[in-house]
Protein backbone atom coordinates (compact mmCIF):
# COMPACT_ATOMS: atom_id res chain seq x y z
CA UNK A 1 0.00 0.00 0.00
CA UNK A 2 1.39 3.41 -0.97
CA UNK A 3 1.31 6.08 1.70
CA UNK A 4 2.30 9.70 1.74
CA UNK A 5 2.00 13.07 3.55
CA UNK A 6 -1.40 14.33 4.63
CA UNK A 7 -3.08 16.33 1.94
CA UNK A 8 -5.01 19.60 2.43
CA UNK A 9 -8.37 17.78 2.52
CA UNK A 10 -9.18 16.54 6.03
CA UNK A 11 -12.93 15.67 5.87
CA UNK A 12 -14.74 13.64 3.23
CA UNK A 13 -18.00 14.80 1.68
CA UNK A 14 -19.77 11.71 3.03
CA UNK A 15 -18.69 12.63 6.54
CA UNK A 16 -20.03 16.18 6.17
CA UNK A 17 -23.26 14.84 4.68
CA UNK A 18 -23.81 12.38 7.54
CA UNK A 19 -23.03 15.02 10.18
CA UNK A 20 -25.44 17.44 8.49
CA UNK A 21 -28.25 14.87 8.42
CA UNK A 22 -27.78 14.09 12.11
CA UNK A 23 -27.66 17.80 13.00
CA UNK A 24 -30.82 18.58 11.04
CA UNK A 25 -32.60 15.64 12.70
CA UNK A 26 -31.67 16.91 16.17
CA UNK A 27 -32.87 20.45 15.34
CA UNK A 28 -36.18 19.18 13.91
CA UNK A 29 -36.85 17.06 16.99
CA UNK A 30 -36.10 19.97 19.32
CA UNK A 31 -38.32 22.34 17.32
CA UNK A 32 -41.21 19.85 17.37
CA UNK A 33 -40.85 19.16 21.10
CA UNK A 34 -40.43 22.71 22.34
CA UNK A 35 -42.87 24.09 19.76
CA UNK A 36 -45.62 21.91 21.21
CA UNK A 37 -44.89 23.13 24.73
CA UNK A 38 -44.83 26.81 23.70
CA UNK A 39 -48.06 26.47 21.71
CA UNK A 40 -49.88 24.94 24.67
CA UNK A 41 -48.53 27.68 26.92
CA UNK A 42 -49.68 30.40 24.51
CA UNK A 43 -53.22 28.98 24.38
CA UNK A 44 -53.31 28.80 28.17
CA UNK A 45 -52.17 32.41 28.52
CA UNK A 46 -54.89 33.65 26.16
CA UNK A 47 -57.56 31.74 28.11
CA UNK A 48 -56.23 33.17 31.37
CA UNK A 49 -56.30 36.75 30.03
CA UNK A 50 -59.93 36.32 28.98
CA UNK A 51 -60.86 34.88 32.37
CA UNK A 52 -59.07 37.71 34.19
CA UNK A 53 -60.96 40.30 32.15
CA UNK A 54 -64.31 38.74 33.10
CA UNK A 55 -63.31 38.53 36.76
CA UNK A 56 -62.19 42.16 36.86
CA UNK A 57 -65.50 43.33 35.45
CA UNK A 58 -67.50 41.20 37.92
CA UNK A 59 -65.41 42.25 40.92
CA UNK A 60 -65.84 45.93 40.03
CA UNK A 61 -69.61 45.46 39.88
CA UNK A 62 -69.61 43.70 43.26
CA UNK A 63 -67.48 46.46 44.81
CA UNK A 64 -69.82 49.17 43.52
CA UNK A 65 -72.85 47.30 44.88
CA UNK A 66 -71.36 47.28 48.39
CA UNK A 67 -70.10 50.85 48.15
CA UNK A 68 -73.54 52.31 47.38
CA UNK A 69 -75.23 51.75 50.79
CA UNK A 70 -71.99 52.68 52.60
CA UNK A 71 -71.87 55.97 50.72
CA UNK A 72 -75.53 56.60 51.52
CA UNK A 73 -74.98 56.11 55.26
CA UNK A 74 -71.88 58.36 55.22
CA UNK A 75 -73.84 61.05 53.41
CA UNK A 76 -76.59 60.92 56.05
CA UNK A 77 -74.04 61.18 58.86
CA UNK A 78 -72.28 64.17 57.25
CA UNK A 79 -75.64 65.91 56.82
CA UNK A 80 -76.48 65.34 60.50
CA UNK A 81 -73.08 66.75 61.51
CA UNK A 82 -74.03 70.03 59.79
CA UNK A 83 -77.46 70.20 61.43
CA UNK A 84 -77.92 73.34 63.57
CA UNK A 85 -79.47 71.39 66.44
CA UNK A 86 -76.47 69.10 66.64
CA UNK A 87 -74.09 72.09 66.56
CA UNK A 88 -76.04 73.69 69.40
CA UNK A 89 -75.73 70.55 71.53
CA UNK A 90 -71.94 70.74 71.36
CA UNK A 91 -71.95 74.33 72.64
CA UNK A 92 -71.51 74.11 76.41
CA UNK A 93 -72.91 70.59 76.63
CA UNK A 94 -71.66 67.94 79.09
CA UNK A 95 -71.02 64.26 78.37
CA UNK A 96 -74.41 63.06 79.69
CA UNK A 97 -76.26 65.51 77.46
CA UNK A 98 -74.24 64.37 74.46
CA UNK A 99 -75.01 60.72 75.18
CA UNK A 100 -78.73 61.40 75.47
CA UNK A 101 -78.74 63.36 72.25
CA UNK A 102 -76.96 60.51 70.53
CA UNK A 103 -79.68 58.05 71.50
CA UNK A 104 -82.31 60.34 70.02
CA UNK A 105 -80.50 61.11 66.80
CA UNK A 106 -79.57 57.51 65.96
CA UNK A 107 -83.16 56.90 64.85
CA UNK A 108 -82.28 58.82 61.71
CA UNK A 109 -80.38 55.72 60.61
CA UNK A 110 -82.24 52.50 59.99
CA UNK A 111 -80.96 49.68 62.24
CA UNK A 112 -78.25 51.86 63.81
CA UNK A 113 -76.61 50.24 66.86
CA UNK A 114 -75.29 53.40 68.47
CA UNK A 115 -74.55 57.05 67.71
CA UNK A 116 -71.94 58.78 69.87
CA UNK A 117 -71.49 62.54 70.08
CA UNK A 118 -67.89 63.13 71.18
CA UNK A 119 -65.97 66.26 72.17
CA UNK A 120 -62.51 66.59 70.54
CA UNK A 121 -59.91 64.86 72.72
CA UNK A 122 -62.52 63.92 75.32
CA UNK A 123 -63.23 60.23 74.78
CA UNK A 124 -61.98 56.91 76.12
CA UNK A 125 -62.31 53.17 75.66
CA UNK A 126 -65.61 51.62 76.76
CA UNK A 127 -65.57 47.82 76.49
CA UNK A 128 -68.86 47.39 78.31
CA UNK A 129 -70.91 49.39 75.83
CA UNK A 130 -72.94 47.71 73.07
CA UNK A 131 -71.18 47.84 70.72
CA UNK A 132 -67.90 48.53 72.54
CA UNK A 133 -65.84 51.65 71.94
CA UNK A 134 -62.50 49.93 71.31
CA UNK A 135 -58.92 50.91 70.50
CA UNK A 136 -59.87 50.69 66.80
CA UNK A 137 -62.69 53.20 67.45
CA UNK A 138 -60.31 55.54 69.30
CA UNK A 139 -57.89 55.41 66.37
CA UNK A 140 -60.69 56.12 63.87
CA UNK A 141 -61.93 59.17 65.81
CA UNK A 142 -58.40 60.55 66.29
CA UNK A 143 -57.74 60.41 62.56
CA UNK A 144 -60.99 62.30 61.89
CA UNK A 145 -60.07 64.86 64.52
CA UNK A 146 -56.70 65.57 62.94
CA UNK A 147 -57.77 65.75 59.31
CA UNK A 148 -60.69 67.26 57.40
CA UNK A 149 -60.30 64.52 54.79
CA UNK A 150 -63.05 61.89 54.75
CA UNK A 151 -62.11 58.92 56.93
CA UNK A 152 -63.12 55.59 55.38
CA UNK A 153 -65.61 53.33 57.11
CA UNK A 154 -64.13 50.36 58.96
CA UNK A 155 -65.31 47.02 60.32
CA UNK A 156 -64.63 46.61 64.06
CA UNK A 157 -64.93 43.65 66.41
CA UNK A 158 -65.44 40.97 63.76
CA UNK A 159 -65.52 37.48 65.22
CA UNK A 160 -67.29 38.64 68.39
CA UNK A 161 -70.70 39.83 69.59
CA UNK A 162 -69.71 43.48 69.17
CA UNK A 163 -69.03 43.29 65.41
CA UNK A 164 -70.14 46.47 63.64
CA UNK A 165 -69.32 48.91 60.86
CA UNK A 166 -67.99 52.24 62.16
CA UNK A 167 -68.48 55.64 60.52
CA UNK A 168 -67.19 59.03 61.69
CA UNK A 169 -67.94 62.66 60.73
CA UNK A 170 -66.68 66.06 61.88
CA UNK A 171 -68.91 68.75 63.38
CA UNK A 172 -67.66 72.29 62.62
CA UNK A 173 -68.99 75.80 63.35
CA UNK A 174 -69.40 78.77 61.03
CA UNK A 175 -65.65 79.45 61.25
CA UNK A 176 -64.97 75.87 60.15
CA UNK A 177 -63.57 75.12 63.58
CA UNK A 178 -63.93 71.57 64.87
CA UNK A 179 -66.35 71.47 67.83
CA UNK A 180 -67.32 67.79 67.93
CA UNK A 181 -67.36 64.35 66.30
CA UNK A 182 -70.11 61.88 65.37
CA UNK A 183 -69.29 58.17 65.67
CA UNK A 184 -71.90 55.82 64.20
CA UNK A 185 -72.01 52.02 64.64
CA UNK A 186 -74.03 50.08 62.06
CA UNK A 187 -74.72 46.31 62.00
CA UNK A 188 -72.78 44.06 59.62
CA UNK A 189 -76.06 43.44 57.82
CA UNK A 190 -75.38 46.58 55.78
CA UNK A 191 -72.82 44.41 53.95
CA UNK A 192 -74.57 41.06 54.12
CA UNK A 193 -77.82 42.47 52.71
CA UNK A 194 -75.91 43.41 49.58
CA UNK A 195 -73.91 40.20 49.08
CA UNK A 196 -76.96 38.01 49.67
CA UNK A 197 -78.66 39.75 46.74
CA UNK A 198 -75.86 38.91 44.29
CA UNK A 199 -76.88 36.78 41.33
CA UNK A 200 -73.65 35.63 39.72
CA UNK A 201 -73.62 31.91 38.81
CA UNK A 202 -70.52 29.75 39.23
CA UNK A 203 -68.82 32.50 41.22
CA UNK A 204 -67.43 32.95 44.72
CA UNK A 205 -67.08 36.46 46.24
CA UNK A 206 -65.59 37.67 49.50
CA UNK A 207 -65.84 41.17 50.97
CA UNK A 208 -62.64 41.56 52.94
CA UNK A 209 -60.87 44.01 55.22
CA UNK A 210 -57.27 42.88 54.87
CA UNK A 211 -57.36 39.19 55.86
CA UNK A 212 -60.78 39.38 57.57
CA UNK A 213 -63.75 38.09 55.57
CA UNK A 214 -66.70 40.39 56.33
CA UNK A 215 -69.20 38.68 54.04
CA UNK A 216 -69.21 36.09 51.27
CA UNK A 217 -71.32 34.82 48.41
CA UNK A 218 -71.33 31.65 46.29
CA UNK A 219 -69.72 28.24 46.44
CA UNK A 220 -66.23 28.14 47.97
CA UNK A 221 -65.26 25.28 45.63
CA UNK A 222 -64.46 27.95 43.03
CA UNK A 223 -61.93 29.54 45.39
CA UNK A 224 -58.85 28.37 43.47
CA UNK A 225 -55.78 30.34 42.50
CA UNK A 226 -55.29 34.06 43.01
CA UNK A 227 -58.39 36.23 43.40
CA UNK A 228 -59.17 39.30 41.32
CA UNK A 229 -59.66 42.23 43.71
CA UNK A 230 -61.49 45.55 43.45
CA UNK A 231 -61.39 48.27 46.10
CA UNK A 232 -64.68 49.41 47.64
CA UNK A 233 -65.02 53.21 47.67
CA UNK A 234 -65.46 54.93 51.01
CA UNK A 235 -64.12 51.92 52.93
CA UNK A 236 -60.95 50.00 53.70
CA UNK A 237 -62.38 46.89 52.07
CA UNK A 238 -62.05 45.08 48.79
CA UNK A 239 -64.14 42.59 46.80
CA UNK A 240 -62.23 39.39 46.02
CA UNK A 241 -63.70 37.14 43.36
CA UNK A 242 -63.16 33.71 41.78
CA UNK A 243 -65.35 31.87 39.29
CA UNK A 244 -65.66 28.55 37.46
CA UNK A 245 -63.40 29.74 34.66
CA UNK A 246 -60.60 30.77 37.01
CA UNK A 247 -60.80 27.37 38.71
CA UNK A 248 -60.63 25.58 35.37
CA UNK A 249 -57.70 27.75 34.25
CA UNK A 250 -55.78 26.69 37.37
CA UNK A 251 -56.58 23.05 36.57
CA UNK A 252 -55.58 23.43 32.91
CA UNK A 253 -52.33 25.17 33.81
CA UNK A 254 -51.50 22.36 36.24
CA UNK A 255 -52.22 19.76 33.56
CA UNK A 256 -50.09 21.66 31.03
CA UNK A 257 -47.23 21.89 33.51
CA UNK A 258 -47.41 18.12 33.96
CA UNK A 259 -47.69 17.70 30.19
CA UNK A 260 -44.70 19.96 29.65
CA UNK A 261 -42.74 18.01 32.26
CA UNK A 262 -43.53 14.74 30.44
CA UNK A 263 -42.12 16.22 27.22
CA UNK A 264 -38.66 16.32 28.82
CA UNK A 265 -38.14 12.53 28.90
CA UNK A 266 -39.60 12.20 25.38
CA UNK A 267 -37.13 14.74 24.00
CA UNK A 268 -34.30 13.03 25.89
CA UNK A 269 -35.24 9.64 24.39
CA UNK A 270 -35.30 11.14 20.89
CA UNK A 271 -31.86 12.67 21.42
CA UNK A 272 -30.53 9.30 22.63
CA UNK A 273 -31.89 7.64 19.48
CA UNK A 274 -30.21 10.27 17.30
CA UNK A 275 -26.95 9.76 19.20
CA UNK A 276 -27.27 5.99 18.67
CA UNK A 277 -27.71 6.47 14.92
CA UNK A 278 -24.71 8.77 14.84
CA UNK A 279 -22.66 6.19 16.77
CA UNK A 280 -23.67 3.47 14.33
CA UNK A 281 -22.62 5.60 11.34
CA UNK A 282 -19.33 6.35 13.06
CA UNK A 283 -18.73 2.64 13.74
CA UNK A 284 -19.41 1.63 10.14
CA UNK A 285 -17.12 4.32 8.76
CA UNK A 286 -14.42 3.29 11.20
CA UNK A 287 -14.74 -0.31 10.03
CA UNK A 288 -14.29 0.76 6.40
CA UNK A 289 -11.38 3.07 7.28
CA UNK A 290 -13.02 6.25 5.94
CA UNK A 291 -15.16 9.19 6.95
CA UNK A 292 -15.05 10.02 10.64
CA UNK A 293 -12.21 7.58 11.23
CA UNK A 294 -9.95 9.73 9.05
CA UNK A 295 -10.89 12.77 11.15
CA UNK A 296 -9.43 10.95 14.13
CA UNK A 297 -6.19 10.31 12.21
CA UNK A 298 -6.73 6.58 11.49
CA UNK A 299 -6.94 4.72 8.17
CA UNK A 300 -7.07 1.06 7.19
CA UNK A 301 -3.94 -0.75 8.18
CA UNK A 302 -3.57 1.26 11.38
CA UNK A 303 -1.54 4.07 9.85
CA UNK A 304 -1.05 7.24 11.83
CA UNK A 305 -2.76 10.52 11.04
CA UNK A 306 0.46 11.68 9.28
CA UNK A 307 -0.07 9.12 6.47
CA UNK A 308 -2.66 8.78 3.75
CA UNK A 309 -3.53 6.30 1.00
CA UNK A 310 -2.96 7.48 -2.59
CA UNK A 311 -5.31 6.30 -5.31
CA UNK A 312 -6.22 7.04 -8.93
CA UNK A 313 -3.85 9.04 -11.14
CA UNK A 314 -1.41 9.78 -8.31
CA UNK A 315 -1.12 6.07 -7.52
CA UNK A 316 -0.54 5.34 -11.24
CA UNK A 317 2.28 7.93 -11.37
CA UNK A 318 3.83 6.37 -8.27
CA UNK A 319 3.63 2.95 -9.94
CA UNK A 320 5.58 4.27 -12.95
CA UNK A 321 2.75 4.02 -15.45
CA UNK A 322 3.30 7.66 -16.51
CA UNK A 323 7.06 8.18 -16.77
CA UNK A 324 8.23 11.73 -16.25
CA UNK A 325 5.27 12.94 -14.16
CA UNK A 326 6.76 12.20 -10.73
CA UNK A 327 7.94 15.79 -10.35
CA UNK A 328 4.38 17.09 -10.46
CA UNK A 329 3.73 15.72 -6.95
CA UNK A 330 6.18 17.13 -4.36
CA UNK A 331 7.73 14.56 -2.01
CA UNK A 332 6.00 11.69 -3.80
CA UNK A 333 7.10 8.45 -2.10
CA UNK A 334 8.21 5.28 -3.82
CA UNK A 335 5.55 2.74 -4.70
CA UNK A 336 5.43 -0.64 -3.03
CA UNK A 337 4.19 -2.14 -6.33
CA UNK A 338 6.68 -3.74 -8.73
CA UNK A 339 7.72 -1.39 -11.54
CA UNK A 340 5.95 -1.71 -14.86
CA UNK A 341 8.04 -3.78 -17.29
CA UNK A 342 10.07 -1.56 -19.62
CA UNK A 343 9.01 1.67 -17.97
CA UNK A 344 12.10 3.69 -17.11
CA UNK A 345 10.93 7.22 -16.35
CA UNK A 346 13.33 9.98 -17.17
CA UNK A 347 13.42 13.59 -16.07
CA UNK A 348 10.29 15.71 -16.32
CA UNK A 349 11.89 17.78 -19.10
CA UNK A 350 12.96 14.83 -21.25
CA UNK A 351 11.67 15.22 -24.78
CA UNK A 352 10.88 18.92 -24.33
CA UNK A 353 12.61 21.79 -26.10
CA UNK A 354 13.48 25.11 -24.57
CA UNK A 355 11.41 26.77 -21.80
CA UNK A 356 8.09 26.08 -23.54
CA UNK A 357 6.95 22.69 -22.27
CA UNK A 358 4.09 22.62 -24.77
CA UNK A 359 6.53 22.04 -27.69
CA UNK A 360 7.77 18.48 -28.21
CA UNK A 361 11.27 18.07 -29.77
CA UNK A 362 11.85 15.91 -32.85
CA UNK A 363 14.25 12.96 -32.53
CA UNK A 364 16.66 14.63 -34.95
CA UNK A 365 16.91 17.67 -32.65
CA UNK A 366 17.70 15.61 -29.54
CA UNK A 367 21.22 14.77 -28.30
CA UNK A 368 22.58 11.49 -29.59
CA UNK A 369 22.82 9.97 -26.12
CA UNK A 370 19.17 10.52 -25.17
CA UNK A 371 17.42 8.97 -28.23
CA UNK A 372 17.50 5.49 -26.81
CA UNK A 373 15.09 6.39 -24.01
CA UNK A 374 12.13 7.03 -26.34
Amino acid sequence: MAVGPVTGRKIKRSTIRNATIIGVAVVVLLVIGFGGVFTAKNVSEKAEVKTQSILQQTSAQAADAVADPIASIQKQLDALAQDESVLAVFTGADSSTLESEGEQKKTVFESALKLRLLLPGNYEIDREAKPPFSFASIDLVKRAEKSATLVAAEAHGFGGDGAHVAFVSRVTNADNKLVGLLHLSMPTSVIESVTSAFDVPDTYIEIRQKAIVLSKYGDAKFRNGLAVNAGIKGTKWNAAIWNKSSASVVTEVSEEIEEGSSMGPIILILLVLVAAVGGFVFYRQRQSGSGLAEMLGKVSGGKSKDEVVYQGAVKAIMDGEHPGFEGLVPDLPASDRPAVQGAEPGTISQGLQGDDITQIARPADMPQGSRGSW
